[in-house]
């Protein structure tokens, strides 16, 4: 202990500073922020709660603490795997599964987390900006070598959701949710909802059916000029695409029902709770259409539907 009159007193007591001793040989120190006497002393007390690991670049053998994730001897060694200095090169066998089993079963720390929390706020909010104006694939397509590579991967293999429905799958229920309820909201917008009808029939090659192609052939010779089959898809009106149209300057339109499918209340009572008739009839008639309907058993006797459509058009005005 230093007595009052010493020359280290002041420097120890009067400041208010305490005694400490060197964590490795118990030396007294006079500095506060010092915990070794010397560098000697301090790299011996690091080196006791170290362990031995091995260099995956040079395999030289180095000490590094238990809980770290230090892997390379120096930091050469550490640029040398770098992704960017590494472009050509490739590491021997060992230090591959010596890579591959120190990843195992750890997650990217990244992962989970959004562009705000990793690059801040007002950077991942001009990162998600850029991301949407410029997506990163977009107008990007695999060559054919890569995707005849990527078939030839997956032959034999089932898919990732093979099998998953509804009931037995709780995550596919809940992304079906989803989705249900933002289709809903997106179709309606009118504009976004005949875009997407268009791309369906365009995709499934929509043709008309048989009786579609026999009420078809029977306009064009009762009434030729008149009446265009526009059932696939050419022409919408506000979300309905009606089966015919009059090209002749008369604001009608003619729906082909089939009985089964739509509910007739004469062939199929049963199924009186799909009859849309009205419903259609009423869409139409709001954008200023005058709408006919056809329904299947009637076109059996041909009369009964010239009889029908005549007295439809008769004292029309043309627009």
């Amino acid at each position: 202990m230093f007595k009052k009159g010493h020359l280290n007193y002041n420097i120890v007591f009067k400041k208010h500073y305490r005694m400490k001793n060197c964590l490795n040989c118990d030396k007294l120190l006079i500095k506060r922020q010092e915990r070794f006497c010397s560098v000697f002393c301090a790299n011996k007390s690091r080196a006791k709660n170290r362990i031995k690991r091995y260099c995956l670049v040079c395999n030289k053998e180095f000490l590094a603490k238990e809980n770290s994730g230090q892997k390379y001897c120096s930091r050469s060694c550490a640029n040398k795997m770098n992704p960017q200095n590494r472009k050509g090169h490739f590491c021997s066998q060992e230090a591959a599964e010596r890579i591959s089993n120190g990843r195992r079963g750890k997650g990217s720390s990244l992962k989970g987390k959004t562009l705000i929390e990793i690059l801040g706020l007002e950077r991942g909010k001009k990162a998600l900006i850029e991301r949407k104006e410029n997506p990163p694939f977009r107008d990007k397509h695999h060559t054919k070598e890569t995707r005849k590579i990527l078939s030839e991967k997956h032959i034999g293999k089932p898919g990732p959701n093979k099998g998953k429905t509804k009931e037995n799958d709780l995550v596919t229920k809940i992304r079906c949710e989803k989705m249900k309820i933002t289709q809903r909201s997106l179709f309606k917008n009118q504009d976004y909802k005949e875009k997407m009808l268009v791309k369906m029939r365009s995709r499934d090659n929509v043709k008309p059916t048989k009786p579609e192609i026999k009420l078809d052939s029977f306009l064009q010779k009762s009434y030729p000029g008149e009446w265009k089959y526009v059932g696939d898809g050419f022409t919408w009106i506000a979300g309905k695409n009606p089966d015919y149209l009059n090209v002749n300057g008369l604001k009608v339109v003619i729906e082909h029902l089939g009985c089964y499918y739509h509910g007739c209340p004469i062939c199929f009572p049963e199924r009186k709770n799909k009859n849309d008739e009205e419903k259609r009839i009423q869409h139409f008639k709001e954008y200023g259409f005058e709408c006919l309907t056809i329904w299947e058993h009637e076109l059996n006797n041909l009369d009964i539907v010239k009889s029908k459509v005549d007295s439809f058009c008769m004292g029309r005005i043309k627009c």
